[in-house]
């Protein structure tokens, strides 16, 4: 009866690329001819492939120093004053903006060290995000989400407005490079107050390299005559750094003015249309694209796999004596998925002998860094004669300590990434019939998790709160080591 069974029209590859349509379709009728067939593992690589189709969010974070525009181009972006943007305050954690039908707010936070969630008015939202509200995160809390009724958000992006950065140096910007990897797009807030800085285009090609796409929006172009010439300098900054990234200048209040007043022009004049175009361009769509492309691939290899078996099968069922011939091919490829699969197979050599290169490497720089930065701050220990000299050191070590760890999680994913290219190309030559998807995803890793240095005593001196510092500092090697190992 098996021999009967047609691949449904939807398994034609030209099919399975017309679009979201096609592809949903193929899928509804591939899944019920699997299931027929005892394929389960097919059916949930397709079901995976139908929810990569409908994936829920294209996730764009917005960083930048402090008092940088960061917030107001978020709210500029929803048309609504949601994120706290007075010049007293500042962003202290991490706000996820999605959409929804009703407005709400929930706080994530630890409470004696336990994960919870709370309901909170937004318009209470500056007490928890807030340095004045919540200073030095004393609330313990991880992150805030915001859902809002927004045009702008109902295309299924996310907005993140992350803490200012402090100079992009700080551990706040080692935080927030660990998590570009999982973001599908960044936009780099800058005032037209002065050029970009050396850190924020260091920390833009940073971005780069983990992040699909970088965009720079020069901010508060309304209180600046100058800003035209701000941006044409911006703009030979990352040309000479190499950086070819979508820009725009923008104004946040002419925004919100022209949304209030509903004047076409003043909103045009705020350039947040040309910055709406570019996410739409440089982010959404490929987000999208890229999801339909994936999820056409796993359409067309199931059903290209699933015409293939009932084909041979049915040519088995009209020449019987060629079923020998075909047992013994089966039992040859059996013989080589096993070898495959073994550890003495090649590839399986390759990453263990990588991996242990790529640790040994990473530790040593790592070591010699941190070596480095405890040399250099225990000679400025002792030149310290004031607490404000100490609260000077205390950000100069974060500094330094963000910058080095940043820089380790950043060689382990270019490692990550060479070993396992080195393995597809192996793995292509010794079986041409394998086909290997060469995508890019990052394994999922918290900074912040990894890196927990002990807290300072208000009672100890200079001295030992240098000490204390320093001692979390080392623990951190530990923690970048561990994940270097996973």
């Amino acid at each position: 009866m098996t021999a009967t069974v047609q691949p449904p029209p939807a398994a034609d590859p030209a099919r399975a690329q017309q679009g979201p349509g096609g592809i949903e379709q193929a899928i509804m009728e591939l899944v019920p001819l699997l299931q027929q067939l005892g394929r389960r593992d097919l059916v949930d690589r397709a079901t995976a492939a139908g929810a990569r189709l409908k994936r829920p969010a294209t996730i764009v974070t917005v960083v930048g120093e402090f008092k940088q525009g960061k917030s107001s181009l978020v709210n500029g972006l929803l048309g609504h004053d949601v994120c706290p943007v007075d010049d007293d305050l500042a962003t202290s954690v991490i706000t996820l903006v999605r959409h929804g039908e009703q407005a709400g707010a929930v706080v994530r936070r630890r409470v004696d060290g336990q994960p919870t969630a709370e309901q909170i008015p937004i318009d209470d939202l500056q007490n928890w995000v807030s340095e004045q509200g919540n200073p030095e995160n004393e609330r313990q809390v991880e992150r805030v989400e915001l859902v809002l009724p927004s045009k702008i958000l109902a295309q299924g992006l996310i907005l993140v407005d992350t803490p200012g950065m402090g100079g992009l140096g700080a551990g706040h910007a080692a935080a927030t490079t660990s998590f570009l990897p999982y973001a599908d797009g960044l936009i780099l807030t800058s005032d037209s107050s002065s050029e970009l800085s050396a850190n924020e285009i260091e920390f833009m090609a940073e971005a780069a390299a983990l992040c699909p796409t970088v965009m720079f929006a020069q901010t508060k172009t309304d209180l600046y005559p100058e800003w035209q010439r701000i941006f044409d300098i911006n703009r030979q900054h990352l040309a000479n750094r190499g950086l070819e990234v979508p820009m725009v200048a923008i104004s946040s209040q002419l925004r919100l003015l022209a949304l209030e007043r509903k004047r076409r022009v003043l909103n045009e004049r705020s350039h947040f249309p040309e910055l709406i175009a570019s996410l739409k361009s440089q982010v959404i769509e490929p987000a999208r694209a890229n999801a339909r492309r994936r999820s056409a691939d796993d359409v067309t290899a199931i059903g290209g796999m699933v015409r293939m078996g009932l084909e041979r099968e049915r040519e088995l069922l009209a020449e019987p004596e060629s079923v020998a011939r075909s047992l013994a091919e089966l039992q040859d490829a059996k013989d080589r998925l096993e070898h495959l699969r073994g550890p003495g197979a090649r590839w399986n050599v390759i990453v263990g002998d990588r991996s242990s290169d790529l640790q040994s490497s990473t530790a040593h720089h790592f070591r010699a860094a941190m070596r480095t930065v405890s040399r250099e701050l225990e000679e400025r220990i002792e030149d310290l004669s004031s607490a404000q000299d100490w609260d000077v050191l205390s950000r100069d070590l974060q500094t330094m300590v963000g910058d080095v760890v940043t820089r380790a999680f950043l060689a382990i994913d270019q490692g990550h990434q060479a070993i396992r290219g080195e393995v597809v190309d192996l793995l292509e030559i010794e079986v041409p019939t394998l086909a290997v998807e060469r995508g890019h995803q990052l394994s999922e890793a918290d900074v912040l998790s990894l890196w927990s240095g002990k807290p300072i005593e208000e009672e100890a001196t200079v001295k030992d709160r240098f000490k204390t510092g320093v001692a979390g500092i080392r623990g951190a090697q530990g923690g970048v080591m561990m994940f270097g190992m996973l």
